[in-house]
């Protein structure tokens, strides 16, 4: 089998502490028991994800995140705030209309996922991240800006029960 290599969204961990989400939390539960927890895949967070993560209001949710990642020792994939491309590559995602301009951090996690080349971006985020139409208009502003390899947009439940 194919490993996979995925990059997380903060919602992903968020969810997990989450007991209103209902069938999403478990969903979560059981992406990080059966794909993350024994290696199915190779799963990444980036400083993006961490950056979220400290500004989680609740003191008990936020811990209880830092714990998840590092219990599950999820590797950080490298973000240098400062770099051009991703920078372009974010601001591209914002300027076409894909992402919208005050969801900022949701551009920079698909140019850290892009420019990485994951296979996936597994997010519960339907409003600005997770769809067809989205995944696709992100291809083609890859593509126009040099990167080929396909980054799809997912669910958990999407890797979670294949």
């Amino acid at each position: 089998m194919h490993r996979l290599r995925i990059y997380l969204d903060t919602s992903v961990i968020s969810l997990l502490f989450q007991d209103e989400a209902g069938e999403r939390q478990e969903v979560s539960r059981d992406f990080f028991l059966n794909i993350v927890s024994p290696r199915i895949h190779d799963v990444f967070i980036s400083a993006v994800v961490l950056e979220e993560i400290s500004r989680t209001p609740d003191l008990k949710r936020r811990e209880a995140m830092v714990n998840i990642v590092r219990a599950y020792q999820l590797p950080l994939l490298a973000f240098d705030p400062a770099d051009d491309v991703l920078l372009r590559l974010a601001s591209l995602y914002i300027e076409l209309g894909i992402i919208p301009s005050n969801k900022r951090r949701d551009a920079l996690h698909v140019a850290v996922a892009t420019i990485h080349e994951m296979d996936m971006l597994a997010t519960w985020n339907y409003r600005h991240l997770a769809g067809v139409d989205r995944e696709a208009r992100i291809a083609l502003a890859n593509v126009s800006s040099g990167f080929t390899k396909p980054l799809r947009l997912i669910t958990p439940l999407e890797v979670a029960y294949p």
